[in-house]
């Protein structure tokens, strides 16, 4: 039981951690349209247009086939073990 909690614990913030990298990342556009941009030359407004699109797309982890790592995806694997497991166990 210690095991699978353990187990439980570390897919749970992984999972949050990937959750807040994916947020962290879209922030980054919001914070590169703070700073004074428009005072600059032209390179410089073009850099930032360009890092602003490219912001755009969070960054992800993904899991292989699963796709995507977030707490939502955490959350109904974990939800498909439960039922796995119980189907098991009622069948024996």
């Amino acid at each position: 039981m210690i095991f699978l909690t353990v187990i439980f614990a570390e897919v749970y913030f992984l999972g949050w951690t990937c959750n807040a990298i994916q947020d962290q990342s879209l922030r980054v556009a919001e914070r590169i349209y703070a700073i004074q941009w428009y005072d600059k030359g032209k390179n410089f407004k073009t850099m930032v247009q360009m890092m602003m699109m490219r912001a755009q797309k969070p960054a992800n982890i993904k899991i292989g086939p699963l796709g995507i790592m977030t707490m939502r995806t955490i959350l109904s694997t974990v939800k498909t073990a439960y039922s796995f497991i119980t189907l098991i166990l009622n069948l024996r």
